[in-house]
């Protein structure tokens, strides 16, 4: 079953349950790890890539975004990269 057919995409508890956590378990995971900070940012980011991958294979698209669309979400993406790394050095450390 897909999401965009299934109950999750109608149930906003569940997703909302699910976001929280995930959001909250890969510091958890990755604090653990012992990586410094650049490489926790690379390698969650490649986590994140491969699931997003498997999950727009598995649920397929229609239409394709215009280019202003793709550059907005391409700067979303520039800013959570920053945070990102911001983040993983507090997560890194080990005070």
């Amino acid at each position: 079953m897909r999401i965009s057919e299934g109950s999750l995409k109608n149930n906003p508890l569940v997703l909302a349950i699910l976001t929280a956590l995930f959001f909250s378990g890969w510091p958890v995971v990755t604090r653990f790890a012992g990586l410094p900070p650049i490489w926790v940012s690379i390698t969650v980011c490649a986590g994140t890539l491969c699931t997003i991958l498997l999950s727009a294979a598995y649920n397929g698209t229609d239409t394709t975004p215009a280019t202003t669309m793709l550059a907005v979400g391409f700067l979303g993406g520039l800013l959570n990269g920053v945070g990102m790394i911001t983040y993983s050095i507090l997560v890194s450390n080990k005070e």
